[in-house]
């Protein structure tokens, strides 16, 4: 079975700083998105007076998310270039098959479909 796996999935190889690249953009990508969701939630409590609780969540989570995308990018900045490192067994663990394509290396970040998340799992 490995032999036919060696033929059918593409070899991702690269280097421990482009993986964190990888991962700093990702994160930088749900900040927006969590943006987003904050601004829509803002606008709804102002129309039907809701609790400003779950807003706050909302922000807290884009803030965190951002710090996580700023801490990766300078780990990355720090990391030598050369240094050797294979993402597809930490991408194979991820349940959302997109988001492993993306943090692995194997597509591209701004084709993302947000759908691609829900509906295709990492493990195929």
């Amino acid at each position: 079975m490995s032999a036919l796996r060696q033929h059918t999935e593409p070899e991702v190889q690269g280097s421990l700083r482009d993986a964190l690249d990888r991962a700093s953009v990702e994160a930088r990508r749900i900040a927006v998105a969590l943006a987003q969701i904050d601004e829509a939630l803002g606008a709804m409590l102002e129309v039907t007076d809701g609790s400003a609780q779950s807003l706050q969540v909302a922000d807290l989570l884009r803030q965190e998310v951002e710090g996580l995308s700023v801490f990766l990018a300078l780990v990355a900045q720090q990391t030598p270039p050369d240094q050797p490192f294979d993402p597809s067994g930490a991408g194979s663990a991820l349940d959302l098959r997109a988001q492993s394509l993306r943090l692995t290396g194997e597509t591209r970040v701004p084709d993302h479909d947000p759908q691609d998340d829900l509906w295709g799992h990492a493990g195929g």
